[in-house]
């Protein structure tokens, strides 16, 4: 990864810049229900309902290769790229319910299934390797791999 253009300053961004901006970025942390996540050990479902999405959640930064999923999700999608937010708002048609459902709730009845030893098929694959992306995402603005710190409210 070479550097990233801030939407708002146009300035490039190193990855280690990119890293720091947004993780601080977040606002989640300032928000009055911040302490489910101290409860949660997934706090993916935390981040929109604690957090307005920003410039960073409205830039493209996901890949999604297989055009068949990206026909598949109801958002407009320029090129192969998503922004975060348009994956967490994005509907899906899940042929084996026969129904639309949200992009990341099929997805992690992916990864539950994948788990539990199912195979996928491949429009499925690719779903859950975009998720987990968006997964990635989310868990780095929000921190989570700062967990290893201690929580000073914790007295365990």
């Amino acid at each position: 990864m070479g550097s990233v253009v801030d939407p708002d300053t146009q300035k490039r961004l190193d990855p280690t810049a990119l890293y720091v901006t947004m993780l601080l970025d977040w606002k989640g942390w300032e928000h009055p229900d911040r302490n489910h996540l101290r409860r949660s050990v997934q706090w993916q479902a935390f981040y929109f309902p604690l957090h307005e999405a920003d410039r960073w959640d409205r830039l493209p930064l996901l890949r999604i290769e297989n055009p068949i999923l990206r026909s598949a999700l109801d958002q407009q999608i320029d090129g192969n790229l998503a922004t975060p937010q348009q994956l967490s708002e994005a509907l899906v048609q899940d042929y084996r319910q026969n129904r639309e459902v949200p992009f990341t709730v099929w997805a992690e009845g992916l990864r539950m299934r994948e788990q539990n030893g199912q195979e996928l098929a491949e429009i499925e694959r690719d779903g859950l390797t975009v998720a987990q992306r968006l997964w990635s995402y989310q868990n780095h603005r929000m921190g989570h791999g700062l967990d290893i710190l201690p929580d000073p409210d914790d007295e365990t």
